[in-house]
């Protein structure tokens, strides 16, 4: 397959989120705007939290980074 195909495979799958999502009746764009807003907060916190251990993102792999962001995603539960 071509990366074209592929792309356009990707497309199909959005489309088809997207009216599902209709269907259970909500708005696809709220929905999206919700979880970006989630993911730029909870990534702002787990930086923060990285500095506040004297570490920065940018020098950390990715299974410390993994273990970051499960802090900061419980977190975010428990304050619901």
């Amino acid at each position: 397959a071509t990366p074209e195909s592929k792309e356009e495979e990707i497309g199909d799958f959005l489309f088809a989120a997207v009216n599902f999502v209709r269907l259970m009746g909500f708005e696809p764009e709220v929905a999206l705007s919700a979880s970006i807003e989630k993911f730029i907060r909870r990534f702002s916190d787990m930086e923060a939290l990285a500095l506040s251990n004297g570490s920065e993102l940018e020098s950390m792999g990715l299974e410390a980074m993994d273990k970051l962001w499960d802090q900061v995603k419980r977190k975010d539960h428990e304050n619901r």
